[in-house]
C-alpha cells in the first residue's frame, strides 16, 4: 500500500515510525523531528509528511535512537525506553529498577538530573540551546546530541553564548545558563560535560557581599564564560552579576571545578580577555561610582581583589577578597555620550599584534554606534585615542538639535582626552591621552 499523503495525528505519526506516541513527541521536542501544526488548531493538532520523516530517519538514525532520560523517568513513575546497540532499531521498555542498572551514567545532584547518551559516540556538540527546562547540545548539523534537564526551573541561554571547549586536553565542554529559581530570580549555573553528555561537575555562586550601601546576596545570574591558560594550566573565567543591583563578579575555577579566585567590581563586568603574553586578564564593564566604562588588568594567575573605590563611599566593599587590580582605567564620557543615555552598550576589547589591546568604548546607542577607540600598550598603559566616523555624525546631529554648542571641527576633544588611571603603586591619576585626528 502506498504511503498516505499526510499523517494527521500523533497516533498516525507514531504508527508510521513504529514507536509509541510519547517517544515520538520527545523526538519532536529534542531531536527536531519534522512535525507541523495546524494553524489555529492548538498545540495538539499536528501533521507530518512521510517523505520528511524518512529523510529525518536517514539523516539522523543514530541520534533518534539515543534516549534522553528526563526527570519524570528518573523518578521511577514511568518506564524508560532503552536501545539495544547490538541490534539497531530494537527497543524494549523496562521499569525503573532495571533502568538503574542499565543506565549507569545517570545521576542526580542538587536537583539536577542528567541522562547520559547510550548511543554511539558522535563528533560532539558544537553549541547549546535552551528549551524549557533543558539544555540541549547540538552537533555540527544542528541536531540534538543529548540534553540535560534542570528540575529547578526553566533555562535561559546567555546573550553572548554559553558554549566553551574545556581546552585542557580532552573533548569536554563547558556550559553556563541562568535557571529560574522562584521566587528569588535567576541563578547562574556553570557545568562541565563529557563529549557524550555526562556531567563532570557543576557550580553555583551563593556569596554574600557587604558594601557601604548594604548587603548583596544570591541569586547571581551569569553573563559571560571563557577559558584561558596560565602557567600551563587551564582556568575558567565566569562572570556574574547581582540579580537586581550593580555588583559584578569574576570567579575563576580550575579544570576540575575547584574555585580559585574572585574579583568584585562595583558595577557590571561585561567581558574578560587574556592579554597576548598571557600575563593579564583584561576585564571590561561599567564602574558605577564614576558612571563610566572601565578596563582593568588583573594578574592572570591570581585574579583576586576588588575595584578601587573611594573610601567610605557606598560602593566600597567591606567583605570583598583581598587584592587589587594591577591597573584600573576609567574612560571619560564625551560630549556625545553625555547627551545620551548611559550605558549605551558594552565596551569591547581586542588584542593587537604588538601585544597590547584595543578598547572600543560606546558613546551612543542606535544602529550607527558612536565610539571612542583607545589603544593600550603591552603593559596596559593608554597610548592613544581615536573617535569613530559615526562619532562625528552623532556630534553634528546633536549640534543641529542645539544640544552641543560647538562644531565637530572645533570640538576641544580633538586636542586630547583625559582618562583616570589607578595602579597599586600610585593610586588614582589623571592621564592626558593624545587623539589621532588624521583622516582614514
Amino acid at each position: 500500500m502506498s504511503d498516505p499523503a499526510r499523517l494527521d495525528s500523533w497516533k498516525e505519526i507514531a504508527g508510521f515510525l513504529g514507536w509509541d506516541v510519547r517517544t515520538v513527541r520527545r523526538w519532536e521536542r529534542l531531536r527536531g523531528l519534522p512535525i507541523h501544526r495546524v494553524p489555529g488548531g492548538g498545540r495538539g493538532r499536528v501533521f507530518a509528511y512521510p517523505d520528511e520523516l524518512r529523510e529525518w530517519l536517514a539523516r539522523g538514525r543514530s541520534d533518534a535512537e539515543r534516549p534522553v532520560v528526563d526527570s519524570a523517568a528518573a523518578g521511577g513513575a514511568a518506564p524508560v525506553a532503552v536501545i539495544d546497540d547490538r541490534e539497531p532499531g530494537r527497543r524494549w521498555f523496562v521499569g525503573w529498577p532495571a533502568v538503574a542498572v542499565a543506565v549507569a551514567a545517570m545521576f542526580a545532584v542538587g536537583g539536577l538530573t542528567v541522562g547520559r547518551s547510550l548511543g554511539r559516540p558522535s563528533a560532539g556538540p558544537r553549541r547549546f540551546v535552551a528549551s524549557g527546562r533543558e539544555l540541549q547540545a547540538l552537533d555540527a548539523a544542528d541536531k540534538i546530541a543529548w540534553a540535560y534537564r534542570f528540575d529547578a526551573g526553566e533555562v535561559r541561554s546567555l546573550r553572548g553564548g554559553n558554549f566553551v571547549r574545556a581546552a585542557d586536553g580532552d573533548d569536554d565542554v563547558l556550559a553556563t545558563v541562568n535557571v529560574d529559581h522562584a521566587p528569588t530570580g535567576q541563578a547562574g549555573e556553570l557545568l562541565r560535560f563529557s563529549i557524550d553528555g555526562a556531567r563532570r561537575w557543576s557550580a553555583r555562586i551563593d556569596d554574600r557581599l557587604v558594601f557601604r550601601a548594604g548587603e548583596y546576596a544570591a541569586p547571581w545570574p551569569a553573563s559571560y564564560l571563557d577559558v584561558y591558560r596560565t602557567q600551563g594550566r587551564t582556568r575558567i573565567a565566569w562572570v556574574l552579576h547581582h540579580f537586581t543591583w550593580w555588583p559584578g563578579l569574576l570567579v575563576t575555577f580550575d579544570g576540575r571545578g575547584a574555585r580559585l579566585a574572585t574579583f568584585v567590581n562595583s558595577g557590571w563586568i561585561t567581558s574578560v580577555t587574556q592579554s597576548a603574553d598571557r600575563r593579564f586578564l583584561i576585564v571590561a564593564g561599567v564602574m558605577n561610582s564614576r558612571s563610566a566604562y572601565f578596563v582593568a588588568a588583573l594578574d592572570a594567575e591570581h585574579p583576586d581583589g576588588h575595584s578601587p573605590e573611594p573610601p567610605g563611599s557606598q560602593f566600597e566593599c567591606v567583605t570583598c577578597p583581598a587584592g587589587d587590580p594591577i591597573r584600573y582605567i576609567v574612560f571619560p564620557r564625551s560630549d556625545v555620550s553625555r547627551e545620551q543615555s548611559f550605558p549605551a552598550g558594552d565596551p569591547t576589547v581586542d588584542g593587537l599584534a604588538n601585544g597590547g589591546v584595543q578598547v572600543q568604548v560606546p558613546e551612543g546607542a542606535g544602529p550607527n554606534v558612536a565610539a571612542t577607540i583607545y589603544q593600550l600598550s603591552p603593559d596596559m598603559g593608554v597610548v592613544q585615542a581615536r573617535f569613530s566616523d559615526s562619532f562625528w555624525e552623532w556630534h553634528r546631529r546633536l549640534e543641529q538639535e542645539g544640544r552641543i554648542r560647538h562644531t565637530a571641527d572645533t570640538c576641544p576633544e580633538r586636542r586630547g582626552t583625559q582618562i583616570q588611571s589607578w595602579t597599586r603603586a600610585a593610586g588614582w591619576n589623571v592621564v592626558r591621552v593624545p587623539v589621532d585626528a588624521s583622516p582614514r
